[in-house]
């Protein structure tokens, strides 16, 4: 790669973006002509399930969540928005009310997205690159709020179908955006299974190796295969500085234009096994965190169904701590991706332990 190519790839790589996320995607499939959609009058009726209504969703929020998302990295890497807001967040985590966990999670999927996204060689289609990872996302935020519907007719049902103000709110705002979501109208939207959500089991897969398949199959690191030692060398990275999540989003923020500094001096370098890597450590990072949400998330649902003695009151905590499970068990599951990955099927990677030493001085490089 040329010193002007590489240049182009970190610092006007915003044009790009916003020319990309301009441009209409060829391809696109209305709701109207989905396979999932009912072409007969009984089949308005039949019940569909999760798979279905995520499959809608996808039909139509793919491609202009693709666009919106392109966008949004385009104008972080133009103005910096996020990145200056940083240090005051790691603050906040060095503080004694820290932000909840939800709040690294988004941290990080937007700082290993960026760092994907900026660090594509040039050259490079940016909505297939991206467009995987928001497949991930649109189901994530789907079946979410199938749970959450879920447990709001719980609880309606166990006041007698009626219901507070606030719950029926709660419900009509599901339904509202559940429609926008997959098209379907209010008649098809009630015959939905709920049966087919999932429910809790406990988590016995040691996080090694939940980790270790998250980077084998997400799309911003298939098909890297990182050691036993890559998660535990993540850990230590920032030593046991609370902050060390938002540290590490400052770092994969900032990663794009050190890797066009590192390719100004070796100019025909491919540095794309070191902006993987980057987005390793974040994906290593993403999938501890949710793996300590679902087991928090199981101990409090079993505590809930010990206690349950068939009153309303036991049955609504139970089903709130279902409701918990089921958005914990999703979010690990967009945290491991759905093997949407181009060149998925190419046989693992393993990290040069050069490459990687590389890595850890340019994410404690200030």
């Amino acid at each position: 790669m040329s010193p002007r190519n590489g240049i182009r790839a970190a610092v006007s790589v915003a044009t790009v973006l916003l020319l990309a996320a301009g441009c209409a995607f060829p391809g696109g499939t209305p709701l109207s002509a989905v396979s999932t959609q009912p072409t007969a009058e009984n089949a308005k009726s039949a019940p569909f399930g999760l798979r279905e209504a995520l499959d809608a969703s996808l039909a139509g929020l793919l491609e202009p969540e693709t666009v919106d998302s392109l966008r949004r990295i385009a104008a972080e890497h133009v103005h910096n928005n996020i990145l200056l807001r940083l240090p005051g967040i790691q603050a906040e985590y060095r503080s004694a009310s820290p932000p909840p966990e939800e709040t690294g999670l988004a941290l990080l999927d937007g700082a290993i997205a960026y760092n994907h996204v900026l660090s594509a060689p040039p050259g490079s289609d940016l909505a297939d690159e991206h467009r995987p990872r928001v497949r991930e996302k649109i189901e994530l935020a789907g079946a979410g709020c199938w749970a959450r519907l879920a447990a709001v007719r719980e609880k309606i049902e166990l006041s007698g179908g009626i219901g507070t103000p606030e719950l029926r709110q709660q419900e009509a705002e599901l339904l509202l955006e559940l429609r926008i979501a997959t098209g379907f109208d209010d008649e098809r939207l009630l015959t939905f299974d709920f049966s087919t959500l999932p429910m809790p089991r406990k988590l016995d897969t040691p996080l090694a190796e939940l980790q270790k398949k998250a980077v084998l199959t997400r799309s911003e690191t298939a098909p890297l295969s990182i050691s036993d030692a890559f998660p535990k060398q993540i850990r230590d990275l920032y030593g046991d500085d609370p902050a060390a999540v938002p540290l590490l989003a400052e770092a994969l923020y900032r990663l794009p234009r050190k890797l066009a500094e590192v390719q100004l001096a070796a100019p025909t370098r491919d540095l794309r096994e070191l902006a993987a890597l980057g987005s390793a450590a974040g994906i290593v990072c993403e999938v501890e965190l949710c793996c300590n949400q679902l087991r928090n998330a199981w101990e409090q649902y079993e505590a809930a169904r010990l206690r349950n003695d068939d009153t309303p009151e036991s049955r609504a905590a139970l089903a709130e701590a279902l409701l918990q499970w089921r958005l914990a068990h999703f979010r690990l599951r967009a945290a491991m991706g759905t093997g949407n990955a181009a060149g998925g099927d190419l046989p693992p990677r393993p990290v040069d332990e050069k490459v990687r030493r590389e890595l850890w001085t340019l994410l404690k490089k200030n």
